[in-house]
């Protein structure tokens, strides 16, 4: 895109429409460089990658540490089983 002429505002509007996540090592990036691509875009195409990292980790980082309250205590797991009715 950046080769045909296209605005660093539309390709970077065309990478956020697309939703994908571009793992690029550092050749792939100074390629890109080489081949034209603008700075900006390369720095939103990393940014994306870091994004999802982060996204990723709040996922994993939730499903560590249960809710509050969980899991449910109900009043026959107590040790005087008779208890929640007196």
């Amino acid at each position: 895109m950046a080769g045909e002429g296209k605005t660093v505002q539309d390709i970077i509007q065309r990478i956020d429409a697309a939703q994908g996540v571009y793992r690029l090592s550092a050749s792939e990036l100074a390629k890109l460089r080489e081949q034209g691509v603008p700075d900006a875009v390369i720095d939103h195409m990393q940014a994306t990658y870091l994004e999802a990292i982060r996204r990723e980790e709040a996922w994993r980082q939730q499903s560590l540490y249960p809710a509050p309250g969980w899991p449910y205590r109900s009043p026959f797991n107590r040790a005087h089983p008779y208890r929640w009715w007196r």
